[in-house]
């Protein structure tokens, strides 16, 4: 007598030692509405290696009774598709990391720029306005620095609250 044999996908792996878990799919005709339709099962099946992943296509065979519950083995792997998907799945990780950091790498960059050009016109400002405060008299020059300073910040100050009270 032939032994059983089917075909069909492995549905979950790894989480029992040498066992996967495979569906198989029968085409099952209904005589009440004339219709063929897909009946199911799955079955724990025995792979001594734990080659097969997830989304491997496979030939299962009857066997002794290895446990309570698994009776067939792995014959063969038909379409190798559960490694390719595991490849894919590292490689996507590696790609995600390396944009990561790239992404990192451009943040700091321009955050850095920012923090300098902030650094070097605010405290240089600053700088100018306190060491011209310390002074009584003022020459035409140190007036004209106040006057520009005053218009470069009075029109950051304007434009913000203007923005501000359209939004």
């Amino acid at each position: 007598m032939a032994r059983q044999n089917f075909i069909g996908f492995v549905v979950s792996q790894g989480k029992m030692d040498k066992t996967i878990k495979v569906r198989v799919l029968q085409k099952v005709f209904n005589k009440k509405v004339s219709k063929d339709y897909y009946k199911k099962k799955d079955y724990l099946v025995h792979d001594e290696a734990n080659i097969c992943r997830e989304g491997d296509l496979v030939r299962i065979e009857a066997t002794r009774p290895l446990s309570a519950r698994k009776f067939f083995s792995v014959a063969e792997i038909k379409r190798n598709k559960g490694q390719q998907f595991l490849k894919y799945q590292s490689e996507s990780k590696t790609r995600v990391l390396e944009e990561e950091h790239q992404k990192m790498a451009d943040f700091l960059q321009r955050r850095k720029l920012n923090d300098a050009n902030v650094k070097e016109s605010l405290y240089s400002d600053l700088n100018k306005i306190t060491s011209l405060k310390t002074k009584e008299e003022l020459s035409e020059e140190e007036l004209k620095k106040i006057a520009d300073l005053k218009a470069k910040y009075d029109s950051r100050i304007t434009n913000g609250c203007q923005s501000d009270g359209k939004s």
